[in-house]
């Protein structure tokens, strides 16, 4: 949010745009779906116009289609707190770590 708020104080036409990938995902073993969903939803939240997810490699195209299913699931929920609700009773499995 920081981003978006410090391009309008600047005045800058460009809209910001995030750069990001699978964090937690690696040594920690998180959920892929839930990391994608997350992270939209933070973006969204934040007014972030351009969320540009790197993969690593162009295989996990399903991963990412889970979690825009995910979120249109979750479009119709009207709270934070509902959304976090919804997201824990799917009960995401934490997956081992790649040991990087």
């Amino acid at each position: 949010r920081a981003a978006v708020l410090e391009s309008r104080r600047l005045d800058l036409a460009a809209e910001v745009a995030i750069h990001t990938g699978w964090w937690g995902c690696g040594a920690f073993g998180g959920n892929r779906p839930l990391m994608v969903v997350l992270q939209l939803l933070a973006a969204q939240m934040a007014g972030v116009k351009a969320l540009v997810f790197h993969t690593g490699s162009p295989g996990p195209q399903h991963t990412l289609d889970e979690a825009r299913a995910e979120l249109g699931r979750l479009e119709a929920e009207t709270s934070v707190g509902r959304v976090i609700d919804v997201l824990v009773a799917r009960g995401f499995e934490w997956g081992e770590s790649d040991g990087n």
